[in-house]
């Protein structure tokens, strides 16, 4: 696994457990990003689904890749698994 600090250009988490906040009390989802040029793609929703999608345009590439570094660990905290990341 990579650590956090290294440059990502794709990476996909899931979580799949307990989730108090969640109304059947388990959870079963994930989070990819990837990186084309200054843009960062980001999907997210239910296992098994497409997910939703949503485009962020930020500054350069270097914008792009810290906040994915960010949300890495923010995931990461919140007790997502790294799936891949390159």
């Amino acid at each position: 696994m990579k650590q956090a600090h290294e440059i990502v250009r794709s990476v996909k988490l899931i979580k799949i457990g307990d989730d108090s906040s969640n109304k059947s009390g388990q959870t079963n989802k994930f989070w990819q990003a990837k990186i084309i040029g200054n843009i960062l793609i980001a999907t997210w929703g239910p296992n098994g689904t497409p997910g939703r999608t949503q485009q962020y345009v930020l500054d350069n590439i270097y914008a792009a890749r810290n906040k994915i570094r960010e949300t890495v660990q923010s995931k990461l905290k919140k007790n997502y698994k790294m799936v891949y990341s390159f």
